[in-house]
């Protein structure tokens, strides 16, 4: 039996669970960023810390409710 195990699985983060109700709450709470002159991106990332630290996520999993909210050329 071998113990070879992927590069990929090997490099991954642990999963983290979070009811889908907290996440949804956290998403609906954030502001959407699409990478234009007119966004602050200063300012997008403040924003997002301070409500998602009022939030019972835990920080492993901040990225989940942020990822959606990146638009355009900031989700590339």
């Amino acid at each position: 039996m071998s113990a070879y195990t992927p590069y990929e699985a090997r490099t991954r983060e642990p999963s983290v669970l979070i009811p889908s109700d907290d996440l949804q709450i956290a998403r609906n709470s954030l502001t959407e960023f699409d990478g234009l002159d007119t966004d602050d991106p200063v300012w997008f990332i403040d924003n997002t810390e301070s409500v998602l630290e009022q939030t019972r996520l835990i920080v492993a999993g901040w990225w989940r409710a942020v990822e959606p909210q990146l638009k355009g050329k900031a989700g590339e």
